[in-house]
């Protein structure tokens, strides 16, 4: 602001004696019209070729005088047009650009200065069930070639198991859901594929898993709801994919699960919480991957984070995995050189961190584990070589509610077994049982001869969701029956060694009386 000073000379007279005195006045000089621009928006940031696409800025005016500006839009350093804006002192108007990019590509765009990137697609392959060349997923699908998209346009449900048959697509759901009947197997399969991308959508309802990735490397799930399925994603011997920022919830089973050497994954920004099992779940020389600010909490029976087997080099930073049925984060049998930080693992019923298991040679550092009911960070006397460094601990935590009744589960006179590791051993025959959200398990054990035939039949109480696991003697699954609904769940199978085969019987959802029938050949 310029400031102008006004001298007043004032002669006073008094006694004889002459006093001077200058007196000060100031006027304020308005400043002139200075622009800022801010705030460049692209909308939207993909376009397909044609289409418009909307520029905007801000500009300010931060002087006091009212000015006329002109903006510069340019496109790959070569200006594409001006606009003028006029803009009252101390004010701000918004000036914007309309253009439209016949060729595919990515472009720079620039207004004075700020800078965004535009990408303009080919045309999708469009579906819609009324006005659209394509009424099905699964057909748009079949005519797609490389570098093609599929994209939902109407946000409907569609009732149909998809397969992706061909390398270098993506399918865009753009709001859609892709829906079973808890009869079809998987949602979305993706066999011996690369360059894929899944994104924008919701997938629910399919027995085994609702999106399934299999020898297949450079897939990208992005921003896809998979929920009500067994298993909420399945990577097998899958490597060098990308699972951020969806949401996994509701599935009976892990909501991600890594199997048979899937590795170099990166499981990132995810919602996965509220599963059977794990959150995440990597099994069997699965390495190399990074799991990063996931939120895998109140998982119902099992862990937040749980890698097993062999599963080696792995880092798992800044995820949050509270409130899980047993612990929070789990590396057991022979999990070694992985990297365990910056997490939070607290109000688990079991262990905020537990190594386990000949587990060796892994860091875990400046973990917060607080409350939990059994210990906070721990190892077993197996594991060795393992650094424990500025991690936060304090608890326990308080016991979960005892059991609220009197229980004679199989004729034992008592509750059944809880743990899996320690089941109660029972003989041929039928039996009665009872679960509730307080006692969600029920272990039984048989012995059997190699070659010996098994055969579980449970059924549950009308309008509650129990399931039935079958076991070798290592803990190993053999077979389960994991349905929705309050139908007859049955595992059958022929014993491949001698020795103790074990069945759990959970429950999912409700409350009541169970009856089974146990019977070998």
């Amino acid at each position: 602001m310029n400031v102008k000073l006004l001298a007043v000379l004032v002669v006073i007279a008094i006694a004889g004696i002459s006093c001077y005195f200058v007196l000060k006045d100031e006027e304020k000089i308005p400043a002139p019209a200075e622009f800022e621009v801010s705030n460049l928006v692209l909308y939207p940031t993909e376009v397909e070729a044609g289409e418009p696409v909307t520029i905007s800025a801000t500009v300010g005016n931060v002087g006091d005088l009212s000015g006329t500006y002109t903006a510069t839009l340019k496109i790959n350093d070569v200006v594409e047009a001006t606009k003028e804006v006029t803009v009252a002192g101390r004010a701000t108007e918004n000036v914007s650009f309309t253009v439209t990019k016949d060729t595919i590509g990515t472009y720079t765009i620039e207004v004075d200065g700020l800078q965004r990137v535009l990408g303009v697609l080919k045309p999708a392959l469009k579906v819609g069930k009324v006005g659209y060349f394509y009424s099905t997923i699964q057909e748009a699908l079949n005519d797609a070639q490389p570098e093609d998209r599929v994209k939902v346009m109407d946000g409907a449900t569609y009732e149909e198991p998809l397969t992706v048959p061909l390398d270098n697509i993506t399918l865009d759901l753009n709001g859609a859901t892709v829906k079973g009947t808890h009869v079809e197997s998987q949602g979305i399969w993706v066999s011996s594929r690369s360059d894929v991308a899944i994104k924008n959508g919701i997938v629910q309802n399919f027995a085994d898993y609702g999106i399934a990735l299999s020898n297949s490397d450079h897939i990208t799930i992005e921003n896809v709801r998979v929920e009500n399925n067994r298993f909420g994603i399945l990577l097998w011997n899958s490597n060098y994919n990308a699972i951020v920022n969806n949401v996994f919830t509701n599935n009976k089973s892990d909501g991600i699960k890594l199997e048979n050497a899937s590795s170099h994954n990166t499981i990132s920004n995810n919602y996965t919480s509220w599963n059977g099992e794990g959150g995440v779940s990597a099994y069997h020389e699965s390495n190399y991957n990074v799991v990063e600010n996931n939120l895998a909490s109140n998982q119902k029976y099992e862990f937040g984070i749980n890698f097993g087997h062999f599963s080696d080099h792995n880092q798992i930073i800044n995820n949050t995995t509270n409130s899980n049925y047993w612990s929070g984060i789990i590396f057991h049998d022979n999990c070694d050189n992985n990297v365990v930080e910056n997490n939070v693992a607290n109000l688990n019923r079991g262990s905020g961190i537990a190594i386990i298991f000949g587990s060796s040679y892994n860091v875990v550092q400046n973990n917060t584990a607080l409350n939990n009911v059994a210990t906070q960070i721990n190892e077993d006397e197996s594991c060795e070589g393992n650094i424990f460094l500025n991690n936060t601990t304090a608890g326990p935590g308080e016991p979960l509610p005892e059991e609220n009744m009197a229980q004679n589960d199989a004729g034992l006179g008592r509750d059944a077994s809880n743990n899996e590791s320690n089941p109660d051993n029972i003989t041929p025959g039928n039996y009665t049982g009872y679960l509730d959200n307080l006692d969600i398990y029920d272990c039984y054990k048989i012995y059997l001869n190699g070659g010996q035939a098994i055969s579980i039949v449970m059924t549950p109480p009308a309008g509650t969701d129990f399931d039935l696991i079958l076991y070798d003697p290592n803990l190993g699954w053999v077979e389960g029956s994991l349905k929705f609904g309050s139908g007859a769940e049955s595992v059958s199978s022929t014993a491949t060694s001698s020795g103790y085969y074990s069945f759990r019987i959970r429950q999912w959802s409700g409350a009541g009386t169970y009856s089974f029938s146990l019977s070998t050949s």
